[in-house]
């Protein structure tokens, strides 16, 4: 089974935790957001109807501290730009395959991110 965690809950990545959740072969164990969301704490299932999963929103204040502790195989960034790069550099440090959804990068920030891959 894939261990997955999802960063960034906006339009898209509702939809993406929706389907995750639905599938057998994967488990959805951290879903993170911006540090001022207001959907940090909650349970996962408030944030796109369905029931509750269990899964608390992280903010990515503390993203090293989720990953270390969910140990997922994979994440899938549908944040920003900015925060992506970010992440993407944490991600490696830490040896996590990274899936980046993110768009709207400038041509500098796709090269600071290729750079780190």
């Amino acid at each position: 089974m894939m261990r997955i965690c999802l960063v960034g809950l906006g339009k898209t990545g509702k939809e993406v935790a929706r389907v995750l959740l639905e599938q057998k072969d994967i488990k959805l164990v951290a879903v993170v957001c911006s540090p001022g969301s207001d959907k940090k704490g909650m349970d996962l299932g408030e944030i796109i109807n369905v029931r509750d999963t269990g899964i608390f929103i992280e903010s990515s204040d503390n993203l090293q501290e989720v990953i270390f502790k969910t140990k997922p195989d994979m994440v899938i960034d549908f944040s920003n730009p900015e925060a992506t790069v970010r992440n993407a550099l944490l991600f490696s440090k830490m040896r996590v395959n990274i899936v980046v959804a993110t768009t709207g990068f400038s041509k500098l920030a796709l090269r600071k991110l290729f750079v780190m891959t």
